[in-house]
């Protein structure tokens, strides 16, 4: 379980801007802002690829108002930009970041994990910065990994914890499958609806075809069945023209 500061279907609802990199003179990189809690590789799906999820075991992953420091996971699209050969160069990197109303704040970067994209595929793809325990969005919700979504009692199981330790009495459950499926309704029909016309117009051209076939096997035949006549009656014809 994480929590989270976006929706994974929707939106990071913030931005973050890189204000210095060791190493590196400029970093005009547009970043998505994503603020998630311990455990947040796990509990999203994502794929890491170099370094640790972010880790109670390290206290100093957790946002740090007072000292403005943070443990970061970035994506692997922003090892070229900010000067990295490999991902394992990027681990234990100091940036200098700014986010909603926190300016200055020094994140450590602890992991490097595959672009993920947020949101809808028609939109742009803008790298997204995650951020431990800091949070800048008006969304927030906890992103639980469970063995059966579908199953009532941990549905029940879900919505008594958050009731006891958060206070909230009309929890609100959602699948992040069905918010995909949801998200992609649209295209879902347009793509029904051009499979439908297309089977309907291969139909109707194989039909046409078949008749137009047919038809020339019928003309065929006609002419086949007349043109032994015709030839006689030429023939009988010669005759009486030499009298």
């Amino acid at each position: 379980m994480s929590p989270a500061d976006f929706d994974l279907t929707n939106s990071t609802h913030a931005g973050a801007f890189v204000e210095s990199i060791p190493g590196i003179a400029s970093f005009d990189v547009e970043l998505g802002f994503a603020g998630v809690g311990f455990n947040a590789v796990q509990a999203l799906g994502l794929e890491l690829i170099a370094g640790r999820d972010f880790s109670t075991t390290y206290q100093s992953d957790w946002f740090n108002q007072q000292q403005r420091t943070a443990g970061i996971i970035i994506p692997q699209s922003l090892l070229v930009a900010a000067g990295y050969q490999t991902a394992q160069q990027a681990i234990g990197q100091v940036w200098q970041f700014c986010a909603g109303p926190y300016q200055h704040v020094q994140g450590k970067i602890i992991g490097v994990i595959k672009d993920v994209k947020i949101g809808s595929a028609r939109e742009n793809v803008v790298p997204t910065l995650f951020v431990c325990g800091m949070a800048v969005g008006g969304v927030y919700s906890l992103v639980i990994e469970v063995v059966d979504q579908y199953s009532m009692s941990t549905k029940q199981a879900i919505s008594d914890f958050v009731t006891q330790r958060l206070g909230v009495n009309a929890v609100e459950i959602q699948l992040v499958a069905q918010n995909y499926q949801q998200l992609y309704r649209g295209e879902n029909k347009l793509v029904k609806m051009v499979v439908i016309f297309s089977a309907l117009a291969v139909f109707l051209t194989c039909v046409g075809m078949f008749g137009l076939a047919a038809f020339s096997a019928q003309q065929r035949s006609n002419a086949a069945k007349k043109s032994p006549l015709e030839k006689c009656l030429v023939h009988l014809d010669y005759p009486s023209l030499l009298y």
